[in-house]
């Protein structure tokens, strides 16, 4: 064999060697106990590749984890203790969102959706204000029937 081809071999046998040897293997592990939130706008859009700060329990100050949302507005982390965690998601134009988030000793998050839907605060909002016209009308009907039986007391009274 000559010198050229024992060097192109050694070449080759050490290129697919470190390959083997550089390499890292990567592979993926379910997680249980995982806590994911979303974060939406009023107009049900995501809040996407928002800035997200969560904050363990006991500890509003220094986040336990940073990072963003993806283009969905989805953010999920894994928190190390039970308790009170806060989930802050800040889009950088004013929008900020905090995300209460209560894990129990098993690291299931037992929060509920806070966010309202469109419609519920529609319906909120209607009946608020049909609330409004209709304690104004009872109370002007009620002072009406008042001055008008007052007002026939008087007249009968004057006969």
């Amino acid at each position: 064999m000559s010198t050229g081809v024992r060097v192109i071999a050694v070449v080759l046998l050490g290129l697919f060697s470190a390959g083997r040897v550089l390499a890292h293997g990567a592979r993926y592990v379910a997680v249980d106990g995982a806590t994911a939130v979303r974060a939406i706008y009023d107009d049900d859009r995501p809040m996407a590749f928002a800035d997200v700060s969560v904050f363990g329990p006991g500890n509003s100050e220094t986040p336990f984890l940073k990072g963003s949302t993806d283009r969905h507005g989805h953010f999920a982390f894994v928190p190390d203790q039970p308790g009170q965690w806060q989930v802050r998601v800040d889009d950088g134009m004013g929008h900020v969102v905090s995300i209460p988030a209560d894990v129990d000793e098993h690291g299931l998050c037992v929060a509920d959706s806070a966010g309202e839907s469109r419609l519920t605060r529609s319906l909120v909002g209607i009946g608020a204000i049909l609330g409004i016209f209709g304690g104004a009308s009872l109370f002007l009907s009620l002072r009406h029937r008042v001055h008008g039986h007052a007002t026939g007391v008087e007249n009968h009274a004057h006969s």
